[in-house]
């Protein structure tokens, strides 16, 4: 059994409460029919975040861990941009190509993400460094020295999908190139739906992935 909620933050990190929780239990094979997916709570969540956010001025943003990245979610943002926002952990397990403007050589260019992240952090310096809490990440816990690269993409269309249409979202990755002796470096890569090339910008989307 799985209980599936979402916590509710300020921007400042105090919590306000947990919404919607549900309970789930995996069934032996994936259900055929899309609304019974397991995947369909993220779809789910986001509307609960949609609808607690109305009454406010204030913008918000649904946060998701890697379970969440998937392309059909931020059409789905695309179509409430004015409601919410989406950030999720990307899936590194997932082949995916974007396409990007590259200043440096000129002309749209189509890679996979992480040849375009290291070809984009020579060509467009969009590249700061900060501290970044290790988490889950690292063993000993504590913080990290981290380059952290933001950039504007156009997610492609998965073959799954085939009436889609790309979705310009911000790529950010973290990234630890001296971690300590014996521990894995810390690496994350967020896709955001709001963001800009600003190292304000990057910070941002960076802290709310750690409160999260």
């Amino acid at each position: 059994m799985f209980v599936h909620a979402a916590a509710g933050f300020t921007a400042g990190r105090r919590p306000l409460a947990v919404s919607g929780p549900e309970t789930w239990a995996r069934p032996q094979a994936e259900p055929e029919e899309e609304p019974e997916k397991e995947s369909r709570r993220w779809f789910r969540g986001f509307a609960r975040g949609r609808e607690l956010g109305r009454p406010s001025p204030q913008a918000l943003l649904v946060v998701g861990d890697r379970e969440s990245d998937m392309y059909a979610l931020f059409q789905e943002q695309a179509e409430h941009a004015g409601e919410a926002a989406l950030l999720v952990g990307a899936n590194a397990g997932r082949e995916r190509q974007v396409q990007a403007e590259c200043p440096l050589l000129g002309g749209t260019w189509v890679r996979a993400v992480e040849a375009h992240l290291d070809s984009s952090s020579r060509c467009c310096g969009s590249v700061w460094w900060r501290s970044t809490r290790r988490g889950q990440a690292g063993a000993s816990g504590g913080t990290a020295r981290t380059e952290v690269h933001i950039s504007r993409v156009e997610l492609l269309t998965p073959e799954e999908h085939k009436e889609g249409r790309p979705s310009p979202v911000w790529l950010v990755r973290v990234l630890e190139l001296e971690p300590p002796a014996g521990q894995a470096a810390l690496k994350w890569l967020l896709v955001s739906s709001e963001g800009a090339a600003t190292a304000d910008w990057a910070e941002r989307i960076v802290g709310w992935h750690e409160q999260r």
